[in-house]
């Protein structure tokens, strides 16, 4: 059984790993194993991973079951739109899908983030306050060819 919880630092080699396994079995097909290389190599750096999971006005989740780590989700307060969530990240270890991860992931990111509950659980406490949840669907329009 996976449970959902705020990601730490010494969880983001297994958040890693599973980003890089979910974009190639999602996205190979769509636009190429070396192009997807290109995108995990700039998208999920250590240093790009790190910076999300400090900054103060997001969420960075994931599922874990005590051994491994089948979920993540990022979810940040938009810098254009007053009071809306941006989620960035929502993937599943493709063996996990259609288990019900990804719904609990999001609707906890639903919970922390829309809800304007305060980030107790991480170094330095912020006030979010999104009365919309808009995901990243733009992504695949936003890569370039």
């Amino acid at each position: 059984m996976y449970f959902v919880r705020t990601a730490g630092e010494g969880d983001l080699q297994k958040v890693r790993a599973l980003l890089v396994e979910s974009f190639h079995a999602t996205y190979d097909d769509l636009h190429g194993k070396t192009k997807v290389d290109e995108l995990i190599a700039d998208l999920f750096t250590p240093a790009a991973l790190k910076a999300r999971l400090a900054r103060k006005d997001a969420e960075f989740l994931v599922a874990d079951d005590g051994r491994k780590i089948g979920g993540v989700g990022y979810a940040a307060m938009s810098q254009a739109l007053t009071k809306t969530v941006m989620l960035h990240l929502l993937y599943v270890s493709p063996a996990l899908q259609r288990q019900g991860i990804g719904r609990d992931i999001f609707a906890e990111l639903e919970n922390v983030l829309s809800r304007g509950r305060n980030h107790a659980s991480r170094s330095g406490a912020a006030e979010c306050d999104g009365d919309r949840l808009l995901s990243g669907a733009r992504l695949h329009r936003s890569w370039p060819q």
